[in-house]
């Protein structure tokens, strides 16, 4: 499928979908058997994942590793499933780059609770509207949210993105504004 998805892509291109699978479990489960992790004797099996709600909205984006502390911004604030493309370099440096990615996840929670990675490994450059299809393609909710690594959706943000799936509208288009100043947004529920 993967072949044929992405034919027209330079090649040799490697997508490996889902190298990192969300489990949406509890965050205070911390200390809890993670598939990764290896345990010895008995234990309960609570490394299956949970089941994902559909008309959840999830975003859809990509990151370089010098973004890895950008990104991890973003998933404290969203705290919902998110589906994100990073490119390994393919050459000497490889094996570095992955250990980077694993130590990245294992050191965080939050990603393993919310994220769903694909790796991409090429020896080609900038290939960014590829990453951002794989991303794409393997968001497991019917909503997905195309945002750049470095922007931070609002929480009211979310829940009229949820509203409006909701009403069953094909496409919702947001503009990108910039401000270096702190704003509120008034929603109805919250007016007088």
């Amino acid at each position: 499928m993967l072949s044929k998805a992405f034919s027209g892509v330079m090649q040799p291109t490697r997508v490996l979908p889902f190298y990192f699978k969300a489990s949406f479990k509890d965050e205070n489960d911390d200390d809890d058997f993670h598939a990764d992790d290896e345990i010895e004797g008995e234990h309960e099996d609570n490394s299956r994942p949970i089941d994902l709600d559909p008309s959840q909205v999830t975003i859809t984006t990509l990151i370089t590793p010098d973004r890895y502390g950008v990104f991890l911004k973003l998933v404290k604030q969203y705290r919902g499933p998110i589906s994100v493309a990073t490119r390994i370099p393919r050459g000497e440096d490889q094996d570095r780059h992955f250990q980077e990615l694993h130590q990245f996840f294992h050191d965080h929670t939050i990603l393993r609770k919310y994220v769903d990675l694909h790796v991409i490994v090429d020896g080609l450059d900038l290939q960014l509207n590829m990453w951002r299809n794989v991303a794409r393609m393997f968001a497991r909710t019917d909503y997905f949210m195309m945002l750049d690594g470095n922007l931070k959706p609002s929480l009211v943000l979310r829940t009229v993105i949820y509203q409006v799936a909701q009403m069953e509208a094909c496409i919702l288009t947001l503009a990108c504004f910039f401000s270096r100043f702190s704003y509120s947004i008034r929603t109805q529920a919250s007016s007088p």
